[in-house]
């Protein structure tokens, strides 16, 4: 969600340069696009929440931790976005971006387990930001809570901490006269 949207009123129609005429600074315009990527994560994720929940596709009440869960997902993955399309320089520029994306949603151990891959391999996978994402989102749908869960909330607070910084001086670059 931070991607493409961002990129055309970055780049192509230059949508922020108005907002900079208004009290508002460049670093309001990076967390007020994070919080509308937060905003629709948080929609996505009540809206399945609540699915599992009729349809009794639940085994504990845990699961109800999922929903904020999810938005540290949006939130990191918003930021690492919104740093991402600031280097990018065109629409042929999301190639790059697609052949990141894809390897990282096959092997987030999603599909199918980690004891399936290689051994050195393993070490690869855990390192990915979706693998700590889906590890985090396993551990509150199934009660399966330990130390490990902790490492993986922080990966995501520091992931999202940092591409939040590293956007908003970005975007200070780019839109300061």
């Amino acid at each position: 969600d931070s991607l493409y949207n961002t990129f055309f009123k970055l780049k192509i129609s230059h949508t922020y340069d108005p907002v900079l005429a208004t009290p508002l600074d460049v670093t309001d315009i990076a967390l007020g696009e994070v919080l509308w990527a937060l905003t629709r994560g948080l929609i996505y994720s009540a809206t399945f929440l609540a699915c599992m929940l009729a349809l009794g596709d639940f085994r504990t009440w845990w699961v109800l931790l999922s929903l904020p869960a999810a938005l540290l997902t949006s939130f990191s993955f918003a930021c690492v976005g919104l740093a991402a399309c600031t280097w990018l320089r065109s629409w042929q520029d999301f190639d790059i971006v697609a052949s990141v994306q894809l390897p990282i949603f096959l092997f987030s151990a999603t599909f199918f387990p980690l004891s399936v891959l290689p051994g050195w391999f393993h070490v690869v996978v855990e390192f990915s930001p979706l693998y700590q994402a889906v590890a985090l989102l396993r551990s509150c749908s199934f009660d399966l809570f330990s130390w490990a869960t902790l490492g993986h909330v922080a990966y995501l607070v520091i992931m999202g901490l940092g591409g939040l910084l590293i956007a908003s001086r970005r975007f200070q670059r780019i839109l300061s006269p």
